[in-house]
């Protein structure tokens, strides 16, 4: 507890008068009490001498706050501090970055080109239609090999080839005996891989396209050649593989060939039955062995049945479709060598013949076999072109959203500095009133509590 004695002008009342002040001022009632000769007395009770101690508390708690700042008292006032803590607000509000999301409603594909260009990262345009069939989006072309187109593989070719009786005397090993049906298994594989790459084809562009957002042009594109390049791989493996299916099979179940090729027929002398034999081809190979055993392609002299004119690349195997997948195309690039050819050949029906084409563009060799084409489905090229306007109108995107960082405006960046600095204000102003009542209570508390050190002070002050 605190008390002041003073007179009525501000003066300190001497011993005598303190006393006297005190035994007419009731310790629990009045604070302010004038005396009867003049003087004023003045009490202040013990929640002043509280309140005393609430200040002096609140002076240390500010001198830590002030030991926290980075600032020197020094060096800097308190409102050098203020705007340096402003400056600095405002500094980070300033430079600090923030994500904006637009939203465009159904945008066209011109627009969609031009948010794609600027905001390739964080554009999305959720589709409406998420399956594309491919027929709409993308274009296969196929070009095969140029001999597919030609006159070798007309049915004028093949009459062309096709030899008179002869009386017999033509060999089973001639040119004139097999090439009109080398030929004619030619155009069946021409034939064969056309219309199998028509079907693999138009199965594939019946699937469809999953798209659950727009996909960029690039890769649109990139996923367009992939899945073509599958497709042509797909188709190739499943046509080699059929192909050597029925090779095998073929020499599995050893079917006689027509032309005998693999096996010969005898009637025994007493002509009550016939006999059959293997046809032995060089290298001592027989068919019954192995259906590639081969031998050159050749004219042969009707006399002696000896070779005239090998033609250049062609072969003779056990099966039509073996010596084909081992011969060459080469003489018939050739128009000397296809002259001398036409030369050995009895035909009543004149035919034109143009050579292929040496100088054409191709991805093969005038010395690549029937099976080297095969093993590449004979494609010359394979082209493909995709339509990525036509996928966009398809997908028909609802919305487009797109996000970009972008430095805060100067409205915002004052006014969250000024929420900032009252948001401040208005938690100290809070917080102050309710910790300052809180030590009064405190302390009112422990005064009660212990009454008689106050009776002490106040005894040693009257004497």
């Amino acid at each position: 507890m605190v008390t002041l004695i003073m007179n009525n002008i501000g003066e300190e009342l001497t011993r005598d008068q303190k006393k006297l002040c005190y035994n007419r001022i009731p310790f629990e009632n009045q604070h302010v009490v004038t005396l009867a000769i003049g003087h004023t007395c003045i009490l202040i009770d013990h929640w002043l001498h509280n309140l005393a101690i609430i200040n002096h508390r609140i002076f240390i708690f500010h001198r830590i706050l002030v030991g926290l700042n980075i600032y020197n008292d020094n060096d800097w006032s308190i409102f050098s501090r203020v705007l340096a803590k402003n400056i600095i607000l405002l500094l980070y509000n300033s430079l600090a970055t923030v994500s904006i999301t637009e939203t465009i409603k159904s945008p066209s594909f011109d627009e969609y080109e031009q948010l794609y260009e600027k905001y390739p990262q964080t554009l999305t345009c959720p589709c409406k239609k998420i399956l594309i069939d491919y027929e709409h989006i993308l274009d296969i072309h196929y070009e095969l090999h140029q001999v597919c187109t030609s006159t070798f593989i007309t049915n004028a070719w093949f009459i062309y080839l096709a030899h008179p009786d002869q009386n017999n005397k033509i060999s089973y090993r001639d040119f004139r005996w097999l090439g009109s049906s080398t030929f004619q298994a030619l155009n069946s594989l021409c034939q064969l891989v056309h219309q199998t790459i028509l079907d693999s084809r138009q199965q594939f562009l019946y699937n469809q396209y999953i798209s659950i957002t727009v996909t960029s042009r690039n890769l649109f594109e990139f996923q367009l050649r992939t899945f073509v390049q599958q497709l042509k791989s797909s188709i190739t493996n499943n046509f080699v593989f059929s192909l050597d299916l029925v090779r095998n099979s073929t020499h599995t179940n050893g079917l006689y060939s027509a032309l005998d090729t693999n096996y010969r027929l005898f009637l025994v002398v007493s002509n009550t039955f016939i006999e059959s034999g293997p046809i032995m081809y060089p290298k001592n190979c027989p068919c019954e062995v192995s259906p590639t055993c081969s031998g050159p392609l050749a004219i042969y002299n009707f006399s002696d049945s000896t070779p005239v004119f090998v033609v250049p690349g062609m072969h003779r195997a056990c099966y039509i479709i073996e010596a084909l997948l081992q011969s060459t195309l080469e003489c018939f690039y050739n128009h000397a060598c296809l002259q001398r050819l036409q030369s050995y050949i009895l035909s009543e029906v004149p035919i034109g013949i143009t050579p292929l084409n040496a100088a054409l563009k191709s991805s093969y060799s005038i010395n690549s076999t029937i099976k080297q084409l095969l093993d590449q489905l004979m494609i010359e090229e394979w082209t493909w072109s995709s339509h990525y306007e036509q996928y966009y109108n398809h997908c028909r995107p609802v919305d487009c959203k797109y996000s970009y960082k972008s430095t805060n405006s100067v409205i915002y960046i004052v006014t969250a500095s000024i929420g900032l600095l009252g948001g401040l204000v208005t938690v100290l102003k809070v917080m102050i009133p309710l910790l300052v009542q809180l030590q009064q209570e405190l302390n009112f508390k422990r005064s009660h509590q212990n009454p008689s050190s106050d009776m002490q002070w106040r005894r040693d002050i009257t004497k």
